[in-house]
């Protein structure tokens, strides 16, 4: 390859949201991540061009490493391999995943600090006219008031399942395939309002399983279980 050629990160690339969903799958550990979204993909894509192409990656000739010169062409040539990509790219998305996670803390109050540190940001760190920024302002304000009164509305309780369902990793037939299983144990609670989040509430490996299944065979899932009530 032309050392000058800067190939892509391809973050549309459904390799790149297979491989994650299939580390979710089938790994405990991981089975409570969200799955990938198109937001992801287009953050982490900039990212990982900002970070190899601007700041890992000195331009031919000029590189000041200090590394002999046969490890500073290997830290280059693999900076610029595109057979690596995917798993580059399967890792930043992973690692950001677990990152945010953790930063949130999983609970309310680290879910708080994110919108207060962005808040601020909005407030004091752009150099915008006074009435342009004040008119974003009144919009998160309007959001905010709109989400108050959807909470209000909304139902508190929780989704009851028919009989307490099995859990996919405890399945006696591990020949079964997620489809088969999603039929003998949730099927019966379609009917009843079972949305794909109360399935993640109580089972998230399986969610990941049958998500990766319904990718794989080309069907959405939604035609087996709806995304809301």
């Amino acid at each position: 390859m032309n050392r000058r050629t800067k190939p892509t990160f391809n973050f549309e690339d459904e390799d790149v949201r297979l491989a994650y969903e299939e580390l979710l799958a089938s790994r405990d550990r991981l089975a409570g991540l969200p799955p990938i979204t198109r937001e992801d993909f287009n953050d982490l894509a900039l990212a990982l061009h900002e970070t190899v192409f601007y700041c890992l990656t000195a331009p031919a000739g000029r590189s000041t490493l200090p590394l002999p010169q046969e490890k500073t062409e290997s830290f280059l040539a693999a900076a610029r391999s595109p057979d690596a990509f995917l798993f580059v790219s399967v890792v930043a998305v992973l690692a950001a995943k677990i990152a945010t996670t953790r930063t949130r803390g999983g609970n309310l109050a680290g879910q708080l600090r994110l919108i207060t540190n962005a808040l601020d940001a909005l407030a004091f760190e752009y150099r915008v006219p006074k009435r342009e920024l004040l008119a974003a302002l009144r919009e998160v304000q309007g959001e905010v008031g709109t989400r108050i009164a959807e909470v209000k509305a909304a139902k508190s309780t929780r989704f009851r399942f028919s009989q307490e369902p099995e859990i996919y990793a405890k399945r006696k037939d591990k020949a079964e395939t997620p489809e088969h299983f999603f039929k003998r144990v949730y099927a019966q609670d379609v009917p009843r309002g079972l949305t794909q989040s109360d399935i993640r509430r109580v089972d998230p490996a399986f969610y990941n399983v049958f998500h990766v299944w319904c990718s794989r065979h080309a069907k959405r899932m939604s035609r087996f279980v709806p995304t809301s009530r």
